[in-house]
């Protein structure tokens, strides 16, 4: 048989064409091999936590008997406690911190701070113009009114443990 009755038996093809689809067919082999074995490595890497284990922590936060209408509570990490620091806004007094942005387990500093405006208008620092804004324009006075205790100078702490934490705090500004 020569070169043309077998490539009419093979409908027309050349050699070159076979080994063409050939390498191609392998090469999409391969591909789908290696697409199979990245999904089961993907697999077995997810869904297990990452890191050291995260707890929930909610409460209420109250000055003087009244909650707190608006303010912020963050956690940063005391001694021999290793992790991020986490916190939450406080609003009608409650505050809440979810599990996956939560603190690790360990002991906490707790820092509590609310502002409110003083009535009073001071410029804009140059470095905070935009572009735009005139030379003259002024914001809104605000003060920190929660004591320092509770704050630049806290000595309140928190326990985190496994699961949900529930943690208020009872401020007074005398």
């Amino acid at each position: 048989m020569n070169e043309n009755e077998r490539r009419n038996q093979r409908g027309g093809e050349s050699d070159t064409h076979t080994a063409t689809w050939s390498v191609t067919a392998r090469s999409r082999r391969a591909g789908l091999w290696l697409m199979m074995c990245s999904l089961v490595v993907a697999a077995c890497g997810c869904g297990g936590p990452r890191g050291p284990e995260r707890a929930e922590i909610n409460g209420i936060v109250t000055l003087d008997g009244e909650l707190l209408e608006h303010g912020g509570l963050q956690l940063f990490p005391a001694e021999g406690t290793q992790g991020p620091t986490a916190g939450s806004q406080i609003i009608d007094g409650k505050y809440h911190v979810a599990q996956e942005e939560g603190p690790v387990l360990g002991t906490y500093r707790v820092v509590i701070t609310a502002v409110r405006k003083t009535g009073k208008k001071v410029p804009l620092g140059p470095e905070s113009l935009s572009p735009n804004a005139p030379p003259t324009a002024t914001v809104d006075d605000v003060e920190q009114y929660i004591p320092a205790r509770y704050n630049k100078q806290s000595e309140l702490t928190v326990e985190i443990e496994s699961g949900t934490n529930e943690a208020d705090f009872t401020l007074t500004s005398k």
